[in-house]
């Protein structure tokens, strides 16, 4: 894909996260490729947040704001695990950047202490645990899409608790 190509498909992907969830969802996803744009410019990259606006759009259907969690563990497992093929610590520092972003929004919205917590044992231990299955898995898109999607569903029903 051309650099215009990635450049527009990536504001588009920023207009519909501001369009559908409004500024804490589209301050994640800058964050989520503004990491990509600057190291990976892969249509895979793109494709992968794309696939993450499937809990803006199910917010927005069912008017449920606690998706906004999955959609940064989703946010933050894309950026971990692409930008990992060319360094870990780089794709590690990307997957904190989105989840300490996420903590400053939930902090702007007042979550209690006690909520900040357990949000952030479940968060580092989700993506504690695409980091494991990262480097257990071969280097190649299949194993990407699996721990992306694996991270959203355990972000997801770590929501019951």
């Amino acid at each position: 894909m051309s650099q215009a190509g990635f450049t527009l498909a990536s504001l588009s992907l920023l207009g519909a996260a501001q369009l559908l969830g409004g500024p804490p969802w589209a301050a994640l996803c800058a964050i989520a490729l503004v990491a990509l744009v600057f190291t990976d410019r892969r249509t895979s990259s793109l494709a992968l947040i794309a696939s993450s606006m499937t809990w803006v759009v199910l917010s927005r259907l069912t008017a449920n704001r606690q998706l906004f969690f999955p959609f940064t563990m989703s946010l933050a497992s894309i950026v971990f695990v692409q930008l990992c093929d060319r360094n870990f610590w780089r794709g590690v520092f990307g997957g904190v950047a989105v989840l300490a972003a996420f903590f400053v929004v939930r902090t702007q919205q007042h979550a209690s202490a006690r909520v900040l917590f357990i949000e952030f044992i479940i968060a580092t231990s989700i993506l504690g645990f695409a980091m494991i299955a990262y480097s257990l898995s071969p280097r190649h898109v299949v194993s990407r899409i699996v721990i992306t999607i694996v991270v959203s569903l355990l972000a997801f029903f770590s929501l019951l608790i």
